[in-house]
């Protein structure tokens, strides 16, 4: 239980999707698991530890990280205790906000295995709105504000700036972080990037990857994972908007390796300003 493989990605990447997948590595992902395939024992440890760690940021107590490294090793081992991680030969945990601790992760964790999925920003900020950019969230005002601060938009500016700026600002903020810790703080053979693009139009070949990565050949056989790789409603989009995320996140975007073009088919020719891309 020292080596456990972590499943995240910014919420709303289709995380799912690495959930099937360690399924058919028969990988032991907990004893409650929800419908999008998180890890719900993680949730209340990550998340009241990411809270203290906004608030307090470099300044967060030695005292507080070495007591969030005792309680993520004591689910661990009650995780053992409880039997059933015994019949596989991996374990692991897939819970999106897991992006927000990984170096306290690691720490604990020193040999831990990192699988970050990612997904084009204008599809992801466009498509709705997860819990770690809402901002009435306890946990997505907080990262909403940090990404504000990090990269030199005003704070206050969030009480007045629509949803997909939280997304766009969010998404920069915890992909940027996580594919920055896994690059260069991570063993090589201990980190991966995936692209939800790529599992929807190659599953086979990006689950080989993920066998290699993880060591292991699937011992259930694939299936169609039922997500729909389209966005939501796109027909809705404006220009305006799918500019605005772009100019936000297209730094971090092109070193994964997008572009706009990427999404070329989704952008509307024209849209009505009356509407500003929003139905009737």
């Amino acid at each position: 239980m020292h080596s456990p493989l972590v499943l995240t990605g910014r919420g709303g990447s289709g995380t799912r999707m690495l959930s099937e997948i360690a399924r058919h590595f028969d990988v032991f992902l907990g004893n409650e698991i929800n419908k999008t395939g998180d890890s719900t024992e993680w949730a209340d440890l990550i998340y009241d530890y990411a809270i203290s760690k906004f608030e307090k940021g470099d300044r967060v107590g030695l005292l507080k990280r070495r007591k969030f490294s005792r309680q993520i090793a004591g689910m661990s081992k009650k995780l053992a205790a409880d039997g059933l991680a015994g019949n596989h030969r991996h374990w692991g945990w897939k819970l999106p906000e897991t992006i927000l601790v990984i170096p306290e992760i690691h720490a604990r964790f020193p040999d831990m295995k990192l699988v970050h999925l990612v997904r084009h920003p204008v599809s992801i900020s466009l498509r709705g709105v997860h819990l770690t950019s809402r901002i009435s969230h306890r946990v997505g005002r907080r990262v909403v504000a940090a990404a504000y601060r990090r990269y030199g938009r005003p704070v206050e500016r969030m009480k007045t700036d629509e949803i997909h700026l939280h997304n766009a600002y969010s998404w920069k903020y915890q992909v940027a972080s996580a594919m920055e810790y896994g690059r260069n703080e991570l063993p090589a053979g201990n980190y991966i990037e995936l692209k939800f693009e790529d599992l929807c139009s190659r599953p086979e070949a990006e689950e080989a990857r993920i066998g290699e990565f993880i060591g292991e050949a699937p011992r259930i056989d694939s299936e169609t994972i039922a997500i729909n790789p389209r966005p939501r409603k796109p027909e809705f989009w404006s220009r305006d908007k799918i500019e605005e995320v772009w100019e936000v996140c297209a730094d971090v975007a092109t070193e994964l390796g997008y572009t706009l073009d990427d999404i070329a088919e989704l952008i509307p020719a024209e849209t009505d300003p009356g509407t500003d891309g929003k139905p009737d």
